[in-house]
């Protein structure tokens, strides 16, 4: 199930850049939030992935530690 719902976001992942950044993160925080951990784990780890490779990820970001944050739950 997680795959499969990475599968279907993995174009919209790919497309965050830092001038969209804050509305995608916003939109997948909300679309994931009611999702169940394993679900929603790999797409969390690609957005995060894709923030790192950009040199962005940073806790000190609200939206990256919310990320973070579901990622540990």
């Amino acid at each position: 199930m997680g795959l499969e719902l990475l599968e279907s976001y993995r174009k919209r992942i790919a497309g965050i850049k830092p001038a969209n950044e804050r509305a995608e993160l916003k939109f997948f925080i909300r679309e994931l939030a009611d999702k169940a951990p394993a679900v929603r784990k790999p797409v969390l780890e690609a957005i995060k992935k894709h923030l790192q490779d950009w040199k962005v990820w940073k806790l000190s970001n609200p939206q990256h530690a919310k990320i973070q944050e579901m990622l540990d739950q």
